[in-house]
């Protein structure tokens, strides 16, 4: 692990010493390799099936909901988790196929997984697996094992999504991901170019608004009119460009983001710079659930890529996302607790057979505590009605107060618009906790350049 970690360095080092040219091929060889990973045979066989069934009635995917689920469950049996449980319950495999009785199976967390990953495993790895990591917004590492047609199915379940959208396999893409592809004190371009994978990558660490031209210029310089990536980066490269004194809109044909929550003041920021609003999905590296946004602006749930419950969350009036993977022969995840919240069209612990989804939340994590040990969550809904607000965040100390970091945008109407963001939080969190508020230049982030609703202390 050491020597792995060092060779790692060492590669990095030599990357950043090398000139823009050098490090595109070096970018471009990487995605050549992605590209034959994720967009071989199998990505295209899975492909082919998704859009075969977005013309399925009712029954057709009620169906194949019940066959996936069944082939999870028989999976499942096989790793020491469930079929311990299975004995220890007196049951089998076949007894949990239906929604109902699925429902009597336990939730697992990341951290009931972390604890004992081998007892999780349906079979002893096979060269052809390949090692996930995630950290997530709760910031603890998780590796686990996948089988090699899950990543070419995630692709494949996005992929539709995008075509859905008028998006073809082969566009050009302006993207903004978290990896660091651009040294930290790099003067030259920000960005590199993945020739295999037709990207652009800018890097959202050099954002700035002395350098947001140079990104507007790369923009038309390499026409691109797709762009895609962490609404964080794009919202604040939108707010970079603004401060520069852009008044050009930089208008482009495709906007999507994915990996975060999809903030209302990152719309508006979006659409002013952009012209459009951006699309959005929802979707984890644990391949337990996906969420896609179609062109008529819904939000509707991949009901044919795992198996998502929307559970009543004891501390607010949204549900738990609760997901089951369909694709990883690796690892059974059965009923795994995203920790993310959602507002449903229809209302928590349903099972219909097409879902949609009115609003994705945020981590469970993202709440505040109250004195009394209440857990108030969900506290988006505040700032959605803030007009002119550029971005925020809810900071929370150990005495329960809270001061809510702010950065005013476009429209903006100072006290008046304070007064209506507090009217609006006074109606979930109460009169009694202690509020203020505070201009920052800037939301504190994520070492991967991602921003949290809530930051909190630890609260007694």
């Amino acid at each position: 692990m050491r020597d792995a970690r060092r060779a790692r360095q060492t590669m990095r080092r030599l990357y950043n010493w090398l000139p823009d040219v050098a490090q595109d091929a070096l970018v471009t060889l990487q995605g050549y390799r992605n590209q034959r990973y994720r967009f071989g045979s199998e990505f295209r066989i899975r492909l082919s099936g998704y859009l075969d069934r977005d013309n399925w009635n009712d029954d057709q995917l009620q169906a194949y909901k019940t066959v996936q689920r069944a082939k999870a469950l028989e999976r499942a049996a096989r790793a020491p988790f469930y079929r311990d449980w299975f004995r220890n319950h007196a049951a089998d495999w076949r007894d949990f196929v239906h929604p109902e009785s699925f429902r009597d199976l336990p939730i697992i967390t990341k951290n009931d997984v972390l604890a004992n990953p081998a007892a999780f495993l349906v079979r002893a790895p096979l060269h052809s697996d390949k090692e996930i990591a995630t950290s997530g917004t709760t910031g603890t590492s998780f590796r686990f094992p996948v089988s090699h047609q899950v990543e070419p199915d995630q692709w494949a379940v996005w992929w539709r999504y995008r075509i859905r959208l008028g998006i073809k396999p082969g566009t050009p893409c302006g993207l903004f991901a978290s990896a660091p592809i651009v040294p930290p004190n790099a003067r030259g371009r920000p960005y590199r170019i993945d020739h295999a994978g037709k990207e652009i990558r800018f890097s959202i660490f050099h954002i700035s608004p002395r350098r947001a031209k140079e990104y507007a210029e790369a923009f038309k310089r390499h026409s691109i009119q797709w762009i895609h990536g962490n609404p964080t980066a794009i919202a604040h490269f939108c707010a970079s460009y603004l401060e520069s004194g852009g008044t050009t809109p930089l208008n482009i044909q495709h906007l999507t983001v994915g990996s975060e929550n999809l903030t209302p003041w990152q719309i508006e920021a979006m659409k002013t710079v952009f012209g459009i609003e951006p699309k959005q999905h929802y979707g984890l590296v644990e391949a337990v659930a996906n969420v896609s946004q179609l062109p008529d602006g819904r939000l509707a749930v991949d009901e044919d890529y795992a198996y998502a419950e929307f559970v009543a969350d004891s501390c607010s009036e949204t549900c738990r996302l609760i997901g089951t993977a369909y694709s990883n022969n690796a690892m059974a995840l059965l009923r795994y607790d995203t920790g993310d919240l959602c507002q449903l069209e229809t209302g928590c612990n349903r099972d219909d057979v097409r879902r949609y989804v009115r609003a994705i939340d945020g981590r469970s994590t993202d709440y505040v505590s109250l004195p009394d040990g209440r857990r108030i969550a969900s506290l988006a809904g505040p700032f959605h009605a803030s007009r002119g607000l550029a971005e925020a965040q809810i900071f929370q100390k150990s005495d329960y107060s809270l001061t809510i970091r702010y950065i005013p945008g476009l429209g903006w109407e100072g006290r008046q618009s304070l007064e209506n963001l507090e009217q609006e939080l006074r109606k979930r969190i109460g009169p009694d906790l202690p509020l203020t508020f505070e201009h920052v230049e800037r939301i504190q982030k994520s070492e991967r350049g991602k921003s949290r609703l809530v930051i909190s202390e630890n609260c007694n």
